[in-house]
């Protein structure tokens, strides 16, 4: 009997491989299913970071200080309360293995990226799709969003909303195996070589792993390489003012979404005076002049930037005088300072971060919007540039294994992308009220 099974398992991986000369595909028997966890929601969970700048965003290039205008950066510090439902996440990445099932049910298409990671480094892998014998228990990378939606489709499920997979990341931050944690990831950065086998992130792995053997990056409810091994999808489309309220009430007056303007090749969110209070000392205001271009337009003038611009030259000229000095440091504090003085002339709820102004690569602190309210887990988040982007990007999640700067693995990290990529791969999401997440909320009990 023991044999019969090995010889089964062995045609079927044939098949896998070589299903598109055998014809085999009719009638294959599926892979096993990813195990999945039961999460518990709550009605309180922030989104976003408290970092101002993390990565050492802020340089000196040329000994001339430079804030980088990230704006998916920035984007993280307009954090906002939502409420989460329970849902069920898988444990691991889809495999190689499991999509190719769905490629031979004509179901998905198959991967638009072939290799796995930059070609120009030595931990890619140039013929992973196609050589899936060797890396069927792997991540499957390469697949167009649309793709991945349609496998988790097909196994009843969905991709995760961000909120859901940023939930799932920073559960159980306390618990020192989860690798977004700012111990461990320290820990990374000095001791990695400890954690070979049993992380797929940079340094720390000579390249991708198996799905189920990274259990350095695994989370308290067991959910692994959220951290590392592949970047994800989510089902989100990207929306730079995602913590924005599209339209709500401050102090009795209507309070629009701030208006989006295009210069340049560049995108800019107009400044808006609704965020403003009518206060005396114009510690905040904004440019009437009718002839402003839309880089002009995005631009706060008044006290509380004066003295923004005032405080980030101080510490430009102290890491002239001293290559050691911690500008960056320096930088988060002319933040704080920023945000304590527009807090006497911005409305309640109103959020400010650092987005790019004038040139296009410069960012400054400015007042954004009103905080967005009454947001739940699901459904997905529609961006508001939909008529501007025919290829909608989507938000994607998470570290991967040749990220080198590990503070890029933080859990609020979010970027846009639009198409397929070598190092994003995706995992799925079941409502609570699917079959198996109700008996996988019941072996909780």
């Amino acid at each position: 009997m023991g044999n019969n099974r090995l010889i089964k398992r062995a045609w079927i991986q044939t098949c896998l491989a070589f299903a598109y000369v055998c014809g085999c595909s009719v009638g294959i028997e599926p892979p096993a299913p990813t195990d999945i966890v039961f999460l518990k929601g709550t009605p309180k969970f922030l989104m976003g970071s408290e970092v101002h700048a993390p990565c050492n965003r802020f340089q000196f290039d040329e000994r001339t200080l430079s804030l980088a205008a990230d704006d998916p950066v920035g984007s993280e510090r307009l954090r906002y309360d939502v409420e989460v439902n329970n849902f069920c996440m898988d444990i691991h990445e889809v495999t190689v293995e499991q999509y190719r099932h769905c490629v031979l049910r004509e179901t998905c298409q198959q991967p638009k990226v072939s290799n796995l990671g930059k070609l120009n480094r030595a931990d890619a892998i140039e013929s992973y799709w196609t050589t899936p014998d060797k890396y069927l228990a792997y991540p499957v990378v390469g697949v167009e969003w649309s793709d991945a939606q349609a496998y988790c489709e097909f196994r009843g499920g969905r991709l995760p909303t961000e909120i859901e997979w940023e939930y799932a990341a920073k559960s159980g931050l306390e618990n020192n195996n989860l690798i977004l944690n700012d111990a461990l990831r320290t820990q990374v950065q000095t001791q990695c070589r400890d954690a070979q086998q049993s992380i797929a992130l940079g340094q720390c792995s000579d390249t991708i792993l198996p799905v189920d053997q990274m259990t350095a990056d695994i989370t308290n409810q067991g959910i692994y390489g959220l951290a590392g091994s592949t970047s994800e999808w989510t089902i989100d489309e990207f929306d730079l003012l995602a913590g924005c309220e599209e339209d709500s009430q401050a102090n009795g007056s209507a309070m629009n979404a701030p208006l989006l303007c295009t210069e340049d090749g560049y995108t800019f969110v107009e400044a808006d005076s609704t965020l403003l209070l009518d206060v005396d000392d114009e510690c905040l205001s904004q440019p009437t002049t009718s002839d402003a271009s839309c880089a002009e337009r995005s631009h706060y003038t008044g006290r509380c930037t004066d003295e923004f611009s005032s405080c980030y030259t101080t510490c430009g000229a102290q890491r002239l005088n001293d290559e050691e000095f911690d500008s960056n440091e320096c930088l988060e504090s002319c933040f704080s300072s920023f945000e304590e003085c527009a807090s006497t002339c911005l409305k309640p709820e109103v959020l400010t971060a650092c987005f790019r102004w004038k040139d296009g690569i410069n960012c400054y602190p400015r007042p954004m919007c009103i905080a967005r309210t009454g947001a739940t887990s699901s459904p997905p988040s529609m961006s508001r540039e939909r008529n501007d982007n025919p290829a909608m990007p989507h938000t994607v999640k998470g570290g991967h294994f040749q990220i080198d700067d590990v503070c890029s693995i933080r859990a609020s990290a979010r970027r846009p992308v639009a198409k397929a990529s070598s190092i994003i791969g995706f995992r799925c999401v079941f409502e609570d009220t699917h079959p198996r997440c109700i008996n996988a909320e019941t072996q909780l009990d």
